[in-house]
């Protein structure tokens, strides 16, 4: 096969990381992936295990106690507006990613990039192809669906795993090392609303697209509006004397939505006339902030609508979101939320939220707030499985390795940070008691978006940054 990223450095790598772009994987389709590593793995000779999840753990024996490197094989699923795409997952569960390469960027054609985690696999893999990389005894992860709720690293067998010093690869900026991480859970809010005593005979539709989006951890304190709260309160200012059909918008409950839609109804012309008209007197007010927001609102045919929704806009309009609180002396998050998916279907709403924080209690509080607010406006609460954070360790021998390595490679000092978004290293540290992790990755922008991007130089530091590691873990 061709490889757009040919002559570029880290070579191997970047082969295997091409190769992954075509293997459609986006979560909850990790089947083919996990194919392709076990494939891999019997090609070399290597010891291969697999769960009933797809998490696959590759061996490769070396000197000295063993090492755990460790990244998901999923991807979030977004795709740009222009490629016309209504389901970006079962869009690239079946295509897979096109790497386009842009000066020393890789980025997509219209698409996610995948870069979050595949850099990771297609690291481990170029080092599990290299024997003559003088190495401690490897354990290679591979999990999955750690960008719906972590779930991989949840459902692997610790049994699995000797190693007790692990590197984490799916982090977002190289020369900075993440060191701990807040904790989570998903809440899905429902409720079913009974029809409309009319039958509509008007309706305009409300579309949002382009928004910036972005991580709902790393991205939740910028100033992204979030398309599900914009859709939601352009739908209720419409709905005056209406009723709506459907919403819909977000992909993921940890990305903050970039589009979003809503049909509205009426009983007759002059009701819809008027909402048009106050939609044009406030749009402007609507978009402020969102340079590149397109906001259309555009007659369509009526559908069947529901009674009662005035309590679904009080409900989006009066739910905590975005940053509920931030440690103002390190200049971080600590509690947050995000509205990530809304789906309307057989007179039943659902959204689904990712809550986070450093703080076990703070999340707690943040859980029963939402709740009573959902329960206000007569929709149920459900929270999902919970992860745990990961603390920061005082001490740390393979830190001080890290940035002992770091400096002798550039001269400078390695950024030592906690970050506001989940990692799968809490899992593994309540599995795997004395676990010393650190987590670190090659410089990436816009994950979670159309317009994620790897920045190649990055790359090429990571793989010897990790490699210089590993040869100073060799025989301790």
């Amino acid at each position: 096969m061709e490889y757009v990223t040919a002559g570029r450095e880290p070579a191997k790598a970047l082969r295997f990381f091409e190769e992954i772009c075509r293997i459609p994987h986006p979560s909850g389709n990790e089947e083919k992936i996990a194919d392709y590593l076990e494939a891999f793995a019997k090609e070399r000779g290597l010891e291969c295990l697999r769960d009933a999840s797809n998490n696959v753990v590759i061996k490769r024996p070396g000197k000295g106690a063993p090492v755990i490197l460790q990244g998901h094989t999923d991807m979030v699923s977004a795709v740009a507006p222009e490629k016309g795409v209504s389901d970006a997952k079962a869009y690239l569960a079946e295509h897979g990613v096109t790497p386009i390469l842009d000066g020393d960027w890789l980025h997509a054609d219209g698409t996610t990039l995948g870069a979050d985690d595949g850099v990771a696999v297609a690291l481990m893999l170029a080092l599990l192809d290299s024997p003559e990389i003088e190495t401690p005894a490897l354990e290679c992860v591979f999990t999955v669906s750690e960008e719906v709720g972590l779930d991989g690293a949840k459902a692997l067998d610790p049994s699995w795993l000797q190693g007790r010093r692990m590197i984490n690869l799916d982090s977002e900026s190289m020369g900075s090392l993440t060191v701990s991480c807040a904790g989570g859970c998903r809440m899905k809010l429902e409720r079913e609303f009974r029809p409309a005593p009319y039958e509509p005979k008007y309706a305009l539709r409300v579309d949002i697209s382009n928004l910036k989006g972005g991580h709902s951890g790393g991205a939740i304190d910028k100033p992204h509006t979030n398309a599900i709260w914009l859709a939601g309160r352009i739908a209720g200012l419409l709905r005056i004397g209406g009723s709506l059909a459907w919403i819909r918008g977000g992909e993921a409950d940890n990305a903050i939505p970039r589009s979003a839609s809503a049909l509205v109804c009426y009983p007759n012309e002059a009701l819809m006339l008027a909402a048009e008209k106050r939609f044009m007197d406030l749009l402007p007010l609507e978009v402020e902030g969102e340079p590149t927001a397109e906001v259309s609102v555009t007659r369509a045919e009526p559908e069947p609508s529901y009674a009662d929704t005035e309590d679904l806009f009080e409900l989006i309009a009066n739910v905590p979101r975005g940053v509920q609180s931030k440690n103002e002396q390190q200049g971080f998050v600590v509690t947050s939320l995000n509205c990530g998916v809304i789906k309307s279907e057989g007179g039943k709403v659902t959204l689904t939220f990712a809550l986070r924080s450093s703080i076990a209690a703070e999340l707690e509080a943040l859980k029963e707030k939402v709740s009573k607010c959902a329960e206000s406006y007569g929709f149920s609460a459900e929270p999902g499985a919970q992860y745990p954070g990961w603390a920061y360790a005082e001490v740390s021998p393979l830190r001080d390795t890290v940035c002992e390595v770091w400096h002798e490679m550039t001269g400078g000092t390695m950024t030592v940070f906690s970050i506001h978004g989940g990692l799968e290293c809490g899992i593994f540290c309540d599995r795997l008691p004395g676990l010393d992790v650190v987590a670190l990755g090659p410089t990436t922008r816009g994950a979670h978006t159309p317009e994620e991007r790897l920045y190649l130089p990055s790359y090429a530091q990571t793989w010897e940054l990790i490699v210089k590691v590993l040869g100073k873990l060799t025989d301790k």
